[in-house]
Parts: C-alpha cells; structure tokens; sequence
C-alpha cells in the first residue's frame, strides 16, 4: 500500500540539509507580516504559512503562530496564536489571478495516484522525508466568478505532527488556457530580481532553500508559480487541554464517588418503584425493560453551562475547574433493553449522537429494538458545544461577525462535552452498576462506543482517549471539518450566515480553515492517527479496534472524508464490490480481524459524490434520497454491527452476488455491476431537471 512517493533516491537527506540552510522562519522587526506578497490579490493567501509565524523555543516546534490584526476581517488573532503551527488538516490555500484548476489531481483515485507524480501541478512535499504528500486540488465552486475563487489543495491524509512540508504549483491556465502569470515578489524571490520590498529580501536565503529542495525532487525551479513552506503544530498543543481536563476529571469523580441521580423510570410495571425519589411512568415496550432518565455528576471547567461560555485557564495555560461552580449536573439517558435480566446482565453501549443533537435520540425504534436483541445496555448524553443548544448560537454567531475568532467558545465548550463522555461512562461503570434497582442488569465488564453522523465523527476523538471501551463503531463519519462542511447540505444554512459577514467568496475557505486550527483541539483531526493498530495515545488509553461505515453519495457526510479518517487509522476496506477499483491508499480485503480497524461502504443506488467541492443537491433540491440515515437501520449493517461488537471482526453480511434489495436488507452489489442508470435517478429527469442519462454529480459541479 502506497501513500506517498519518495521524491528521488537520497532526496530526503538532501532536502534536509537545505533546509537547515534556509535560515529562521522569524522576520525581521521591519519587516511586516500581516500580509505575504508573494500573493497580493488576498491578504490571508497563501495558507497556512510560515510567514505568520515567530520563534518561540518554548514550544515543542520552536514556533508560535504571529497572526496580525487585519490579517483577515476583523478576526482577532489571539485565539489561534497560542498554537505552535498549523493544522494537520489543513485547507491548502492560495490564489493566481484567474487561475483555473484545469490539469489539477481530481478527487478520485485516479487523481489522487497522479498528485505524487512529479508531473502533478500542485505539489506537497515533506522535508523530513522527501515524500510527495497525496492530494487533490480543486477551485472554490462556492463563488460564480473565476476571479474571487480560492484555489483549495487537500491532503487526503493527516499530515505529521511538528512537521515542516513545501507547496509548490506551477502550470496554472485562465479560462482561456493561457498560463497565469507569478506575483511580482514571487518571481523577485525565484529569479533573484531585484526588489525594495522587505518581506522579499529577507527571505531571498529561505527561498533558495525551498526552490532547491522542490528541484531535488523533481521540480524545476523555473517552472513555478508559487511555492511556500509551513509547520504543523505539535501533539502536545493539539491534545494538551483535552487530556488534561480528562484526567484531572477523572480522578474529581472519583474522589467524589461517582455522584448520579435517577429523575425518571418508564417501565410497564411501576409498583416495584413506589416511594423512590424519582416518577415512574408505566410505558409498555417490548425491547425495552426500562427506559432511565438521570443526571451524573462532572467537573465544571466552563466559565457558564451554555453556549457562549469560555473555558477558564490556570498560569500554565491549561483548563482549571470554576472555583465558585465547580461541579455540574448533566443529563443522561438509558436503555436497559428486555432481554437483560439479573441473572444475564448486558454489556454497555455508549451513543454518540448526531449533528447538534440530543441523548433522547437512543429512543429511536431501530436502536430499542437492535438492544434488545443482541443484548446492550444502551446510553448516551449531548455532547456539549455540538448539541441542540449551540445551533442557534453558531448560526448567530456566523451572522453577526466576521471575526472567525468569535468561534472559539463553541470548541471550548466541546472540551467539557467530551470530557462529560468520559466521565459518563466511568460513572456507570463505578456508580450505576451498583445501584440497588437497576445496577444488577448491567455487566460494566464489557464495554463499547457506538455513534453514528457527528457521533461517529466525534467518536473517533472518544475513543483516542477513553481508557474504557474496547470497541468503536463510527457510522457515516469522516474528517477533517474542513473538508466536510462545504460538501454538506447540513452547512448550507450556516453557510447562509456567513455569507452575511464574509461577502468576498475567498474568504469562505478561508475562515473555516481557521476554524479547523480551533476545531482540531477536539475532533478527529487531532486524534486518529493515535487509533492506528496497536498505537495508544496514552499508555493509559485501551487498545481498541475500530469500524467505519458511509454511504455512497450521502447528502450530509462526504466518502472523501471517510477516506481520510479511514487512511488516518490505517484501516483496511471490506471487499464488498461497491469500489471494484479499490480506494486509494487502502488495503482491500475479505474479512478483518479483531486486532484491525476497517472500513465497510453501502451502496444505495445514489450518485457518485460530486467532483467539486458543493454537496448533491441542485437548484435547492438534494439529488436522490439522502443515503445518510437508512445503513443504520438496514438487516446486513445491523448483522455487520452486531458481529463487530461481540467479536471485533469485520464482515460482509450480504450474500454473494446479490443486487441492491428495493427492502434495503442487502445493499451491496455484486463486484461488477453497472453504475446506477443516471436517466431513472429518483424521477429526477421526469421534472425536467435533468436529460436522460445526465451524471447528475456534474450537474451539480457546473460540468454539464
């Protein structure tokens, strides 16, 4: 398995040393950094950027981010300068004036394979080991108009940690085809042609430094439009605050004995119950023996409980607890299902939920039912910052400013949500368990995650560092946010808001690349190449394994981002005939073992994903049923589910050679057969919409 092409034979040590030789990333006082010249058009371009960074040999990568008022809207820097680098997910991004992406890696596997030739337009080379990073590259679709789009390259792997890359593009065409022209401080620092501007002559000895690393690898120096350099920031930074709150929230509850109360019990029978300090509804339900209602108890780190607060921070810089209110009481829900009785206690099941949504959500028919056959105790609370409450928060938020900066709270917030996950289960392992009405049905022996949409994305940081689970079921999830939003009918309201600050189109990308250096503290950005098998990210953290799931052509969580989180893990793919190619970077096998992580796809019938960077959907209009919430409840994904949690293997469910059921209980194909017929997509060419035999995905692009 190939995922990167090693530049030349001996290149790497060769970049190394001219590197070394490239001088500080520090700028001179005199020098202004607010905006780089090498690319005039925006001020923010090209991004991420060592131009806007200092030294700071207090931190692990010797940088620190050197953000500047003005250096785009009216984001205040402060927030993100604490960072010493940039993200690992990263959206690449820059400008030539007019430039087109023709000739660019698509992404598909095809384009992507091309992106570590030395042929590929765009280039992203690692210094440490000579290797061409794999990628696409693609224009902003979001904007109309050639002029004010934003050229995007995406990694489609994690970068390193505390790693120094190079970017580098050259053959860039207008609509016209004619080659686009190098910014004047660009062809100053390539051609050594003299220039009074301080930002050029102070890094003419960098420069060098880059043009001839991009030349040992195979990339003349002449030919380039614009290179660069940047550093990814360290494990350290990314992961500091999150693990500390988890450890020190740990042992607070623990100390205190794993507080919980019950507030409410539907059960069919309610007599057993009477005179408990909590009401008792009598709800007949076949799966369900009893449906529990409750708080558990956790550190407060938040300066308020609801959106908009603000983590609070000791002198070292970490999450301290709030003095005056320093517990907090947060809802949870339970399922102990049917079949589980006292003397065949049932093993637990955390439940991540979806997009801003709630613990309720584990009452849904499918899940009561699915627990109660295969026998778990099924639970779940809001993830704080991405539950119900902070929707309305961000959308106003977006609205009113364009200070992307104004974020933050919501990624604050999201680290007391994760850091409740932990302790939730902790609880009912040490607290619940032993309750004397209910705690006789539950074996705290056995434990797993599963989540599904933001809850099978948000898993992925769970269970990087829950020191609990065994196994992590994460459904139509994917990574970086970044690369999500865009491709999301989810983001189209949000996106609404922003457009109402953030009128100039490049500025889009610009301000959720931004948001992905916040985001990254706590999502799956930051933490899955730590789930990778057998790799731990702290000797405290459980070994685990771990399954995804998506489905082709899902209206709310784009296969390309599954991809991503699936290479970050270093997952193999379940040959199920859906990619009769393969996937790019990823082993295809028939069966995984419990010790491997794997990834399964489901075909509906949809669409292939876009080839652009806009979600399915066409004037308005989404093409063809969203995939996103039927695998969840189909026979094959509940049978592939059920054999993973018990035994941690990986299997296809769906006999051989069979089609796509009309009932959904067997969704994947025979290897082989035929793409769907475009001209029958959903009745969709009966409205007028769409001509027979059209690829509706490049409808959506603008292709057809």
């Amino acid at each position: 398995m190939v995922l990167r092409m090693r530049a030349q034979p001996f290149a790497a040590l060769t970049i190394l040393l001219g590197l070394a030789a490239c001088g500080s990333d520090s700028k001179p006082e005199s020098v202004d950094n607010t905006c780089d010249p090498i690319v005039p058009e925006f001020c923010a371009f090209p991004f991420p950027n060592d131009f806007f960074t200092r030294e700071d040999a207090t931190s692990p990568t010797g940088l620190r981010l050197d953000l500047k008022s003005g250096f785009f809207m009216q984001t205040d820097p402060t927030v993100f300068n604490v960072a010493d680098g940039w993200s690992t997910g990263q959206t690449i991004l820059f400008q030539l004036p007019n430039g087109t992406d023709r000739g660019f890696p698509t992404p598909t596997d095809e384009g992507i394979a091309s992106s570590i030739t030395t042929s590929s337009k765009t280039v992203i080379l690692d210094t440490e080991t000579g290797e061409l990073v794999p990628h696409f590259a693609e224009e902003d679709k979001n904007s109309l108009h050639i002029g004010t789009r934003a050229l995007t390259i995406r990694p489609v792997v994690p970068l390193e940690h505390a790693r120094r890359y190079i970017v580098a593009v050259r053959g860039v065409v207008d609509e016209g085809d004619a080659l686009v022209p190098a910014s004047e401080a660009f062809v100053a620092l390539r051609d050594g042609v003299d220039s009074t501007d301080p930002a050029v002559r102070s890094r003419r000895k960098k420069f060098n430094g880059i043009f001839a690393a991009l030349e040992q690898a195979g990339i003349p120096r002449e030919d380039l439009q614009l290179a660069w350099d940047f550093t990814t920031g360290s494990v350290e930074n990314v992961t500091g605050w999150l693990l500390h709150m988890r450890d020190e929230g740990l042992r607070l509850v623990r100390e205190a004995g794993h507080p919980y109360t019950i507030t409410e019990v539907r059960t069919a029978n309610c007599a057993p119950f009477e005179g408990r300090d909590f009401s008792c509804i009598e709800n007949d339900d076949a799966n369900v023996r009893f449906y529990i209602v409750g708080t558990f108890r956790a550190p407060n780190y938040m300066s308020e409980q609801k959106p908009g607060g603000r983590l609070l921070f000791d002198e070292a810089g970490l999450p301290q607890v709030n003095a005056e209110n320093p517990w907090h009481d947060q809802v949870f829900h339970m399922i102990i299902p049917a079949s589980a009785t006292p003397e065949e206690p049932k093993p637990l099941l955390q439940y991540g939920h979806g997009l801003f949504g709630a613990a309720s959500q584990i009452s849904a028919p499918h899940f009561r039912a699915f627990m109660n056959e295969f026998g778990y105790v099924f639970f779940g609370t809001a993830l704080d910052g991405m539950a119900e409450p902070d929707s309305v928060w961000a959308g106003a938020t977006l609205a009113g400013s364009s200070n992307i900066g104004n974020l933050s709270p919501m990624f604050e917030r999201l680290h007391q949500g994760m850091m409740q996950q932990i302790i939730l289960m902790d609880t009912v392992i040490e607290g619940f368990s032993k309750d004397e009405d209910f705690g006789a049905y539950l074996d705290p022996s056995v434990r797993h995650y599963h989540g599904i949409s933001q809850g099978g994305i948000m898993g992925a940081v769970y269970a990087a560092i829950s020191p609990h689970i065994e196994r992590a079921a994460l459904g139509v999830m994917g990574q970086p946010y970044s690369l999500l939003l865009f491709r999301s009918v989810d983001f189209t309201p949000f996106f609404g808001f922003m457009q109402i600050r953030i009128s100039d189109p490049r500025g889009w990308q610009m301000g959720i690349s931004l948001a992905q250096m916040l985001w990254d503290r706590v999502e799956p950005n930051g933490y899955t190449v730590h789930l990778r098998p057998g790799q731990r990210l702290r000797p405290d953290v459980t070994v685990k394994n771990v399954l995804m799931r998506g489905a082709l052509g899902d209206h709310q969580v784009n296969q390309l981002g599954a991809h991503i989180m699936a290479r970050a893990l270093g997952a193999k793919a379940l040959d199920t005939g859906v990619r009769p190619n393969g996937i790019f970077g990823i082993e295809t096998v028939g069966s995984t073992s419990e010790t491997e992580n794997f990834l399964a796809e489901y075909d509906f019938g949809n669409p292939i994903d876009p080839p652009c960077n806009l979600p399915p959907a066409y004037k308005g209009k989404g093409i063809c049923d969203d995939p996103h919430g039927k695998l969840r409840k189909t026979r094959a994904a509940e049978m592939q589910l059920a054999h993973y949690l018990l035994t941690g293997e990986g299997q296809n469910f769906c006999p051989d050679g069979e089609e796509i059921a009309e009932s959904g209980d067997c969704i994947f194909p025979t290897a082989g057969t035929p793409a769907p017929d475009f001209s029958a997509n959903c009745g969709m060419t009966d409205d007028g919409m769409f001509e027979e035999n059209d690829d509706l995905s490049l409808h959506v692009c603008g292709l057809l």
